[in-house]
């Protein structure tokens, strides 16, 4: 069967081929990943629809794809192709070759997966070999992905696991036994690889610094009477699933955007025009063992407070077990990074690029703010709003957020609102 090129996003119908993970030959079972693409936002695996054989490849790495063209082709089937049985008589007169045991289904991985150390020409030989260790390296796709990423050779993982079948755990814990600081090697350098989907975000956050001119407000909100709210809600409703306030943040956010449509929006520096957004895409960033993902809650003003609350618990979840589709991680018009539950106060948080605006949460505190409280302590919330000065001026970037400040303040005024 033919394998196509699937549909990225709304609006991407491009991607590169950052690496191809299989060989002409090779079995592979269904829902191993075949390539690694790289979009406008985002690298994401190609999986196999079925299980089989790899019969053809048409593309190689760096090439440019479209949506719908045939990127490879595979043989349907659980068995491994046999080998012809009508060869040229001038080949049966080759010497022998050391004879190759047949390998497992189980066992059966992509060329690279494979990784043959030398072998002894004749049988004699191979003693010698047993002795200095396994022959092969065993390992999935994506754990030979991990190891490249990190800089690391599966054939030292393999010595260590005595030629057991290699884990992504196996490699985590090499890296850990074998850069860990010691008193000998305190003065060493310590060289880390940067992964592909670091690489992706470095190149488009470098972009976003460089060609955006980035202003940053900052400002307090008291979320006293909101905290206490939210926590009797909790309290009232065990069975459902826990209230958190990203999502109120996110309720609060689709209200102030519908009243500050710019903020909505993608500048076209070509046609030196703004793109105002009809749908609020918001983008929720997830701090994951990958790195930063921003995965993208889609319709965001269609849902209520418990259906946002429930959507994004499940991108976040998806997003830390790796488990995101490539749609899912494109085509945002917001984005809301929540820094509190790792602390931290105010900071400057980077446009995302084909957006003109971007939140950023630190953690609440208690502290006097406003007047009229009588000295009473307020729960404070700090608030970052960066935004494109080249489309939004700071008097609306003003006004954005003290509209969301006052949201937050009065959970009356938030119901009423929104």
């Amino acid at each position: 069967m033919q394998v196509q090129i699937p549909e990225i996003s709304e609006g991407t119908e491009r991607a590169a081929v950052a690496r191809v993970l299989v060989s002409v030959g090779d079995h592979i079972d269904e829902e191993e990943p075949l390539l690694e693409l790289e979009a406008d936002k985002a690298s994401f695996e190609l999986p196999s629809p079925v299980s089989g054989t790899v019969e053809e490849i048409m593309v190689n790495e760096g090439d440019e794809v479209e949506v719908g063209q045939v990127a490879l082709t595979i043989r349907e089937g659980d068995e491994e192709p046999k080998a012809s049985q009508e060869e040229p008589a001038a080949e049966e007169e080759e010497p022998p070759k050391a004879e190759r045991k047949p390998r497992a289904k189980e066992d059966r991985e992509d060329k690279e997966d494979e990784v043959e150390e030398e072998k002894p020409s004749t049988d004699e030989a191979a003693p010698d070999v047993e002795e200095q260790g396994p022959q092969t390296v065993r390992a999935a796709p994506s754990t030979r992905m991990l190891a490249r990423e990190l800089g690391v050779d599966l054939k030292d993982v393999a010595r260590e696991r005595q030629g057991e079948r290699i884990t992504g755990d196996d490699v985590k814990d090499h890296v850990r036994k074998t850069r860990a600081w010691s008193d000998d090697s305190r003065d060493a350098t310590t060289v880390e690889p940067l992964s592909r989907l670091r690489r992706t975000a470095a190149k488009r956050l470098t972009q976003s610094w460089q060609t955006i001119p980035h202003v940053t407000q900052h400002e307090l909100a008291d979320i006293t009477k909101l905290e206490a709210a939210r926590a009797a809600y909790v309290e009232r409703h065990p069975d459902l699933e826990k209230l958190t306030l990203t999502a109120i943040l996110a309720r609060a956010l689709v209200a102030v955007l519908k009243a500050f449509p710019r903020f909505n929006a993608s500048y076209d520096e070509k046609e030196q025009q703004l793109l105002i957004n009809p749908h609020v895409h918001l983008g929720i960033a997830v701090d994951s063992d990958r790195g930063l993902l921003v995965p993208v809650l889609r319709d965001a003003h269609t849902l209520s407070l418990r259906e946002l609350n429930h959507r994004i618990r499940k991108l976040a979840d998806a997003a830390r077990a790796g488990d995101l589709e490539p749609r899912q991680l494109l085509g945002s018009t917001f984005t809301l990074s929540n820094l509190g539950s790792l602390g931290g106060s105010f900071f400057t948080p980077i446009i995302q690029p084909d957006e003109v605006a971007i939140l950023g949460v630190a953690r609440a505190r208690s502290g006097i703010y406003a007047s009229g409280t009588n000295g009473a302590e307020q729960l404070l919330l700090p608030l970052s709003l960066s935004y494109d000065h080249r489309v939004i001026d700071g008097a609306d970037a003003v006004r954005f957020l003290v509209l969301l400040v006052e949201m937050l303040n009065d959970p009356l005024v938030m119901l009423v609102d929104a």
